[in-house]
């Protein structure tokens, strides 16, 4: 953590910084200066997975993000362009959306909207998952944007949801490469993933020796 007064809003860079709190007055190249301490894209690796930082936050106590259309003013539009947008709306739209007329209660009726059919020749619907995650992605990465904000808690449950739903039909219809792909999901939303997923795993058949002249049956 660092507490700055008049120093390191210029010229300083550390990408791994992604949270700034605003307490007193900043104006013009002063305030673009501050917001972009967190703005910088980030990589860490740990144990041979990659979390990414893509955005920074700004939690602004004084009230200076009213400055900021003039602070942007002084500047070129291309080089600003998005440098402070609100998080609003409803995140979950987009993911959700796949599975109108579905029960989202029901895991297997929502994962059969990737099944098989006679459009798709037997396969799975790789085009239809891949739009799903893309989706699924998003919001994932405006969760993490978002807690611990209250405003997050009510999409928490159908995260998970949504969640459960992918691993699901990853499982079930890419066996060859069913693990979860981490990369893109923030560590707030694996902790909460870690801690809404459950996993149960069923004894399909007793094991049987090789030996066994009963094996053809048995198996």
């Amino acid at each position: 953590m660092l507490v700055v007064v008049d120093m390191l809003l210029a010229g300083f860079d550390a990408p791994v910084e992604q949270v700034l709190y605003l307490d007193r007055g900043l104006q013009e190249h002063g305030l673009l200066q501050a917001v972009a301490r967190v703005n910088r894209p980030f990589t860490h690796e740990h144990d041979d997975v990659a979390t990414e930082k893509g955005y920074g936050l700004v939690v602004d106590y004084y009230g200076v993000s009213r400055n900021l259309e003039a602070a942007l003013e002084i500047f070129d539009v291309p080089d600003v362009m998005g440098a402070m947008r609100k998080m609003d709306g409803d995140p979950t739209v987009a993911a959700e959306s796949h599975f109108q007329g579905r029960d989202m209660d029901d895991v297997w009726d929502c994962i059969a909207v990737f099944a098989p059919d006679a459009s798709t020749e037997g396969n799975f619907k790789v085009d239809v998952f891949e739009r799903f995650n893309a989706d699924y992605r998003e919001f994932s990465r405006l969760m993490d944007r978002a807690m611990p904000n209250a405003k997050a808690l009510p999409y928490v449950g159908r995260l998970a949801r949504l969640t459960e739903i992918r691993a699901y039909a990853r499982a079930h219809f890419l066996q060859e490469d069913a693990r979860l792909n981490w990369t893109d999901i923030g560590a707030k939303v694996k902790k909460l993933i870690d801690e809404r997923i459950e996993a149960n795993v069923r004894e399909l058949m007793k094991p049987v020796s090789v030996l066994d002249q009963d094996f053809d049956r048995k198996i």
